[in-house]
């Protein structure tokens, strides 16, 4: 209970430290009576930026049984700080989690259209169909067809396409069929496709349960012909959050 105590000290470093003790001995064993219920006040209550930073990924696993601990991360979508803003879209976004969330198609669709920093937006894209809901894919393409959207936003929608139809529980084939005419455009834009995305393709296995959903609509030597065709010489745009360029060869 120690841990617990310290999770409201004044101090941030202190609470960052005992994030982890405290989430032990609030769901470790043997239970500790009022654990739970004085972690998740702590979590509630957490407003710095470096704090919520440290326990973000301890709280993932949390997320599909305690409603108090979404509604938290919910809170963050409008964080002052751009970087908790992100952490929260990251988490609530895996889709067992935001089917949970009640409106989340609108919450993401929202950070897309009006959060001041453009990360934020193409976090927020990436994870737009993570519900499958269809409305998704049209404001997806819409981004990536404007030759004016900023990099970060593109990076994020390309992958947030392709999860649409690769990754989701229901594949959209209007997804697949727009990610393969962006990968088979010629001439190729500066920027497409993104740096990021492709390597969403390295987990395709045509003997998984999930890409045997794929099958009516999927057609693999146009998809390795497309992805093939995707290299980019030395010395290409910079991955904007990465930082670096990411050269890609064709195999």
């Amino acid at each position: 209970m120690v841990a617990l105590r310290h999770m409201r000290d004044p101090s941030p470093a202190v609470r960052r430290e005992v994030g982890l003790l405290a989430y032990l001995a609030a769901y470790g064993r043997p239970a500790v009576e009022g654990a739970v219920h004085s972690f998740v006040d702590a979590i509630v209550a957490e407003q710095d930026e470096k704090v919520i930073g440290t326990w973000v990924l301890m709280l993932r696993p949390l997320l599909e049984k305690e409603h108090r601990i979404r509604d938290a991360l919910i809170g963050w979508l409008d964080h002052p700080s751009a970087d908790v803003r992100i952490e929260a879209v990251l988490a609530l976004g895996v889709h067992d989690t935001a089917v949970l969330v009640d409106r989340f198609y609108d919450k993401m669709l929202d950070k897309l259209v009006s959060d001041p920093d453009p990360r934020v937006r193409g976090v927020a894209c990436s994870h737009l169909s993570s519900t499958g809901n269809i409305a998704a894919i049209p404001q997806i393409e819409a981004r990536l067809s404007d030759p004016t959207t900023p990099q970060p936003i593109l990076h994020g929608c390309f992958p947030g396409l392709i999860n649409a139809w690769l990754a989701a529980h229901d594949p959209s084939p209007t997804a697949y069929e727009l990610t393969l005419k962006l990968l088979e455009r010629r001439p190729r834009a500066p920027l497409m496709p993104p740096n990021r995305g492709l390597e969403l393709f390295r987990w395709f296995s045509s003997n998984s349960a999930r890409t045997q959903k794929l099958m009516p609509f999927f057609e693999k030597p146009r998809v390795v012909a497309a992805f093939r065709s995707c290299h980019r010489p030395e010395g290409g745009p910079a991955d904007p959050i990465r930082g670096a360029a990411s050269p890609r060869r064709a195999r």
